[in-house]
Order: structure tokens, then sequence, then C-alpha cells
């Protein structure tokens, strides 16, 4: 055999490893993502919600709130029941990747629409380097308020099915562990 055929044998066989390692290779292993849900990984909440074994499907991602370097909080926005929800997710952060703790609180919007004369962050979530507490407040009602809380506070808003914007404010308060 001349040289120039196993030239064009050896990139043949070359290019062949290589596609098959591409095609192949994404299915011997779990990864592909850096978010961590029932042991398979995804790039962002909505599309771990949309995978996992859930009860509800996220319809849009609101927003993540960093914790502290270790933990973060996911905020989604769900139709569940037929109802408009909001879903507060903990996840710790580990090697750059997002663990479910399974601690995850619905909180149907429309219920907070009464006027509150005060407000309790009586949601927690509890990390392994922090405790969250936390409330979701619409923003009506918490422009509203004469003696808001001495916490943090995030304005946010997410989108019904039907078009319909929802505005609502993320107030917590983070106790650090020592």
């Amino acid at each position: 055999m001349q040289p120039k055929n196993k030239k064009i044998i050896l990139i043949a066989v070359t290019a062949a490893a290589a596609i098959g390692v591409f095609l192949f290779a994404p299915f011997g292993t779990q990864q592909i993502g850096n978010t961590v849900i029932n042991g398979n990984y995804y790039d962002t909440p909505l599309e771990a919600y949309n995978h996992a074994d859930a009860s509800f499907d996220v319809k849009e991602e609101i927003a993540t709130v960093d914790i502290t370097e270790k933990s973060a909080i996911w905020l989604v926005y769900t139709d569940d029941s037929n109802e408009d929800t909001i879903v507060v997710e903990g996840m710790s952060v580990e090697d750059n990747k997002y663990y479910d703790l399974g601690d995850t609180a619905l909180l149907n919007c429309q219920s907070r629409k009464n006027p509150q004369s005060k407000i309790e962050l009586d949601n927690y979530i509890e990390f392994s380097d922090a405790k969250v507490n936390y409330e979701v407040v619409m923003k009506d009602n918490y422009d509203k308020l004469e003696n808001k809380p001495d916490c943090l506070s995030k304005e946010l808003s997410y989108t019904d099915q039907n078009g319909n914007k929802t505005e609502f404010v993320f107030l917590y308060q983070i106790s650090e562990d020592d």
C-alpha cells in the first residue's frame, strides 16, 4: 500500500472515531449541564423542572438570588393546578454545581393580594452554611406598607400564560453559620 493511501485511511479512521465519540459519549454520562436534579445535570431551573418528576411545569424562570458562595435560591413561575404559583427552591452550590435540596415552597400569589399591615418572614430554607427567611409579597401591597420589614428585597415579575404580568417583591434575610 502506498503512503498516500495509508494517510487517507488514517484520516478516515480518526474522523470516524471522533464522530463516534461525539455521537455516543452523551449516552454514557448523565452530565448535560451544571445543575443536578434527581441525579441528572441541567443548565437552568426551567430545564431541570421540565425534565424532573415534578407535579408542575415551569413556565418561566424568574430569578436566581445568591445567598452565599455555596448557596442560592431559584424563583420560578409555574401554573400548578390552574393557579399562578411562584416556586422558591433552595440550591446548594458546590464544585460549580447546583444540588437540589428538595426544599420547595409553593406560594400562591393570588392569596397574597390582601393588604397586610405587617409582614413576617415566616418561610425559611436552611443551607449548610446559612439559613434564609423569606416572604413573597405583591408589589402594590408592599408599596402601601408604612413599616416595611428591615431585610433584603428584590423586585421581580412574571408573565402568566394569558400574558398578564404580575409584579412582586421577594423579601429575605440571611443568617450565615460561622
